[in-house]
């Protein structure tokens, strides 16, 4: 599984562009997730003038991601830094049982 991408000028009318997460590194897939444009580069992944795209998933292998991109998503980056093993990881006083975040 992985996320597809597609812009819009007018939101009708919509172009499809190449997959844009998909982890063939890691040998796993995207799940659900979500998306932020950090607009005041809180995440401090910013470079140049675009303000990051930072996008948080779940993965089928590693659990929680991030991943960013500094050119309005035509290309991602996977932080390892910021990726954690499971969801007790990354929540404490989850039961780490579930692949969503709230679990």
């Amino acid at each position: 599984m992985h996320w597809g991408h597609a812009v819009s000028s007018d939101l009708v009318h919509w172009k499809e562009t190449p997959t844009a997460l998909y982890p063939r590194q890691f040998d796993d897939w995207c799940f659900s997730g979500s998306a932020v444009v950090d607009t005041h580069n809180t995440s401090s992944f910013q470079q140049g003038t675009e303000p990051p795209i930072v996008v948080a998933f779940t993965s089928t292998g590693r659990g929680e991601c991030i991943a960013y991109s500094n050119d309005r998503g035509e290309t991602w980056k996977d932080t390892r830094a910021t990726r954690w093993s499971s969801t007790r990881d990354a929540i404490p006083g989850s039961s780490g049982t579930s692949r969503d975040s709230t679990g």
